[in-house]
C-alpha cells in the first residue's frame, strides 16, 4: 500500500482604498480602484508541486459611474445636500452605490498542475455552460491562447441586473453575454471597498435598512424606522437616542452577568450657530 500526504499553501492579498461613506460627492470622485493576488500551492511536496497563481483588478467602469450620477437617488440626494442635509437615506443609499464596483479583470497562471485537477475544472466549466447555454459562444478550433495561462473578464451590467463573461484558456475561448443576475447574486458579485458580501446580501434583504440609523442634518432629522422630518433645534438640548436594557427578574447568575453589561445611555443634540451642532452623550455607570 502507498500513502503520501497532500501539503497545500494558500496566499491571498487584497488591497483596497477607504472610501467615503458619508458624503456622495466625494464618493463619486473616489477611485475604489482595489487589486486582489493570490499563490497556491498544493501536491505531495508542497512548494515543488503544483503551483496557481492568481492576479485580480477589480474597478470601476465610466458606464456604471454615469448610471449613479443619473439615478433619480442621487438627484435625490444631490437636492437635500443643497439645503445642508448629506446624511439622510437619500445620500446613504447614494453613497454607498457609488463606489460599488462592476469590472473584474483575473489573470491565472498554472505550472504542473495534475491532469486530474484539470479535467475537474473542465467539468466545472461544462456544467456552466450546461445552464448557461442560452447564453454561450465558444472557440474550439483556434484559440490560440496563451499556455499555462487563463485570462477572464466579468463585465456586470451598469445596473447590475446583468452579466457578461469571457474566459481564454489554452484550449478553449468561451464567453457568456448577458446573463440576467439574481439579486441577491448581484449583492454577492458586486463588490464595495467598505462592505463584505454580507453587508451586501443583508442591505438588499432588509431594503437597504440592515444598519438602522438615526441622523440630524442641518435643518432636517431621520429616525431609526427612517422617518424624516423638519427639525429647528435652537439652543435647548434635544435628546436624540437613549437606551435603556430591559429589566430582567431571573435569579440565574449568568443573566444577571449579562444584564450587568448593558449600560443605559442618553445622547443629547443642541444647535449652536448657524449650521453647527453640539452633542453630548451620557452612560450610567
Amino acid at each position: 500500500m502507498i500513502s503520501f500526504m497532500l501539503q497545500m499553501a494558500l496566499d491571498v492579498e487584497a488591497k483596497m482604498p477607504n472610501v467615503p461613506l458619508a458624503n456622495y460627492r466625494k464618493a463619486l470622485e473616489a477611485d475604489a480602484t482595489s487589486q486582489i493576488s493570490a499563490v497556491l500551492n498544493f501536491g505531495e511536496k508542497g512548494s515543488s508541486g503544483a503551483q496557481v497563481s492568481l492576479q485580480g483588478k477589480i474597478r470601476q467602469s465610466s458606464e456604471r459611474r454615469d448610471y449613479v450620477r443619473s439615478h433619480p437617488m442621487s438627484a435625490l440626494c444631490e437636492q437635500q445636500m443643497q439645503q445642508g442635509n448629506n446624511i439622510q437615506q437619500a445620500c446613504r443609499n447614494a453613497t454607498a452605490a457609488a463606489n460599488i464596483l462592476d469590472q473584474y479583470r483575473y489573470t491565472i497562471h498554472y505550472e504542473r498542475v495534475p491532469e486530474s485537477v484539470k479535467n475537474a475544472t473542465y467539468k466545472a466549466y461544462a456544467i456552466a455552460r450546461y445552464f448557461g447555454n442560452l447564453y454561450v459562444s465558444e472557440n474550439i478550433v483556434n484559440p490560440n491562447n496563451k499556455q499555462g495561462q487563463v485570462e477572464i473578464e466579468v463585465n456586470l451590467g451598469k445596473d447590475l441586473k446583468s452579466v457578461n463573461v469571457s474566459m481564454a484558456a489554452p484550449a478553449i475561448s468561451a464567453s457568456f453575454e448577458n446573463v440576467p443576475l439574481n439579486p441577491y447574486v448581484a449583492a454577492v458579485v458586486a463588490a464595495h471597498p467598505e462592505y463584505n458580501v454580507a453587508d451586501r446580501v443583508g442591505q438588499y434583504w432588509f431594503q437597504s435598512q440592515q444598519f438602522p440609523t438615526c441622523s440630524i442634518d442641518k435643518n432636517q432629522a431621520t429616525t431609526f424606522d427612517n422617518k424624516s422630518y423638519p427639525i429647528n433645534l435652537g439652543g435647548s438640548w434635544h435628546v436624540m437616542a437613549f437606551s435603556q436594557p430591559k429589566s430582567h427578574f431571573e435569579s440565574d447568575s449568568a443573566s444577571s452577568a449579562s444584564s450587568s453589561e448593558q449600560q443605559a445611555f442618553s445622547i443629547l443634540v443642541r444647535q449652536t450657530g448657524s449650521d453647527k451642532k453640539v452633542f453630548a452623550m451620557f452612560q450610567d455607570s
